[in-house]
């Protein structure tokens, strides 16, 4: 809590560098975290490869990326591999530039977020509540809700694309989100 960032990752930096590592995150509060760059209150990196992340029941409310950089409540980027986020809250987190909330890069492999709530969330760019970039693989998003996350780009609530991959997206629930560039 109260924690400030010269870059990165002002609450938490997990940074796992070797091939098939393995992350787990769960039941942890972040709150009023700034980073300047990317990452106000958790970053995840995976760079080697095949990694396995698990994000839970996290609790992530007020964290910033301030002056350059995305993910004010998380950020979570890895080369490939398995993301499972599920039951976490994102609540008035802000990026100067893409996901708000929630900000993933994600190169290729599977990725399902679920039973989420982003509320209040704000971005200079894209996805106020959540950005989410899948290269190639599954991405599915369900039973997720979406409120009152603004953004100055596109996707008020949700910003979420691929290169080659495939997107299921069922059940969520998105109201009173606002896009400057569209995708309320």
């Amino acid at each position: 809590e109260l924690n400030t960032a010269q870059r990165d990752a002002a609450g938490a930096m997990l940074y796992p560098l070797g091939s098939g590592s393995t992350v787990i995150a769960e039941y942890n509060t972040f709150n009023i975290n700034t980073a300047k760059e990317a990452g106000g209150g958790c970053w995840i990196r995976g760079p080697g490869g095949n990694t396995i992340v698990i994000y839970k029941n996290n609790i992530l409310t007020g964290n910033s990326s301030s002056i350059a950089g995305s993910g004010g409540g998380t950020y979570i980027q890895i080369t490939s591999g398995s993301i499972v986020l599920y039951d976490n809250l994102h609540n008035g987190n802000h990026s100067i530039w893409q996901g708000g909330g929630l900000w993933i890069e994600h190169g290729g492999g599977t990725l399902n977020v679920f039973r989420n709530r982003f509320t209040n969330n704000t971005s200079g760019e894209a996805g106020g509540g959540a950005n989410i970039f899948l290269d190639n693989g599954t991405v599915k998003a369900d039973h997720n809700v979406f409120n009152r996350n603004v953004t100055s780009g596109t996707g008020g609530g949700l910003n979420l694309s691929t290169t080659t991959g495939s997107v299921i997206i069922f059940n969520n629930t998105f109201y009173l989100n606002r896009a400057a560039d569209g995708g309320d």
